[in-house]
């Protein structure tokens, strides 16, 4: 408890957008997806991935707007033991709905804007998310969500079911989200705590 009652207080990590192009793909990695659009985000990592830990606070956090917290465990196919050391990479719109830019991107930032993070998992497969809520993309129906990609070792990365919100009014019938989502279920239930929406999503990997 002592952990995530820092975690839940204390936004540790602030995400650099450089890219140095410290991570690069593994071409003996197993494909378990035929196209992965945007998956590659995931190695524009400002560290090496072996830097990278279990927190990440995205540049906007201290910036006026709803305050998003979402942690949870990544497990291993079993569905039981904690999974360790896996990297995730998450990007989303701003609060009006676009990903925002600088205008100096470069490599996926181009589209994903500078909204974006990289953990790695801790033993006990926990991860830490300190954000804002984004919106919806401007005049669509679509969910306000978050995109997470995933990388274990010896797999290709690949996509995982989006973060949605429970409260969105869009939500209800919409076709954004799974009857059956990989990674599991990625609707948020919304909890308000100490100023901020608290929310928790576990994750199942798909290979291991």
């Amino acid at each position: 408890m002592k952990k995530i009652f820092i975690a839940l207080f204390v936004p540790l990590i602030a995400c650099s957008q450089s890219l140095p192009h410290v991570n690069k793909p593994n071409p003996n990695d197993i494909k378990i997806d035929e196209r992965c659009e945007n998956c590659g985000g995931l190695y524009e990592s400002p560290v090496p991935f072996s830097q990278l830990n279990e927190i990440d606070t995205v540049s906007c956090f201290n910036e006026p707007g709803p305050k998003l917290y979402v942690s949870g465990i990544v497990y291993q196919k079993d569905g039981k033991t904690p999974a360790a050391d896996i990297i995730l990479y998450f990007y989303h719109t701003d609060q009006t709905g676009v990903y925002p830019k600088r205008g100096n991107e470069k490599g996926y930032a181009r589209d994903h804007g500078y909204l974006r993070g990289w953990l790695r998992t801790n033993a006990k497969g926990e991860y830490h998310i300190y954000t804002l809520r984004p919106g919806s993309y401007p005049d669509s129906r679509n969910p306000a969500h978050i995109h997470m990609v995933v990388k274990q070792p010896g797999v290709e990365a690949y996509w995982i079911e989006d973060f949605f919100f429970a409260d969105d009014p869009l939500l209800p019938g919409s076709s954004d989200v799974s009857r059956n989502p990989r990674g599991g279920n990625g609707v948020l239930t919304i909890e308000h705590k100490n100023g901020m929406q608290v929310a928790r999503r576990n994750i199942w990997l798909e290979w291991m």
